[in-house]
């Protein structure tokens, strides 16, 4: 997407704020201030100027996305909408719905690390899984 008009996301409060400030991240920064007592989730939505030719940011939105990635299981709800280009119709695209992982068990080699010809085997099985599936497009 080359042109981004919104980002909406809706945060599990005490899931986000224990990963976050544990890790360090960034997201953390703007979960720390200070909260109204009972709060259970937050909704955010930032949303470009009226107008067609109007953008967010792309390196600050790519950030955003990236800490909510980070985040994982407390991101409730994140959606992006935007273009590829200025005549492109604006398309949705909803960051927790179409997220897909899959978990593999791998045993550890000498010095406690996995090894690596295990990890791309793992990651060549597990691309080809979603292949078969049509998980990805």
């Amino acid at each position: 997407m080359g042109i981004i008009h919104e980002i909406a996301f809706s945060i599990s409060v005490p899931g986000a704020r224990a990963a976050d400030l544990d890790a360090g991240r960034s997201l953390g920064d703007v979960l720390s201030v200070p909260l109204p007592e009972g709060i259970e989730t937050m909704c955010i939505t930032m949303k470009a100027a009226a107008g067609r030719d109007s953008a967010l940011g792309r390196g600050g939105t790519l950030g955003i996305i990236n800490d909510l990635q980070r985040v994982g299981a407390s991101v409730k709800h994140a959606l992006v909408k935007g273009r590829p280009t200025r005549d492109d119709p604006v398309d949705k695209i909803d960051l927790v719905s179409e997220r897909i992982s899959k978990d593999v068990d791998l045993e550890l080699g000498q010095n406690r690390r996995y090894s690596r010809a295990d990890r791309w085997e793992a990651l060549v099985y597990t691309l080809q899984a979603w292949l078969r599936a049509g998980a990805l497009r």
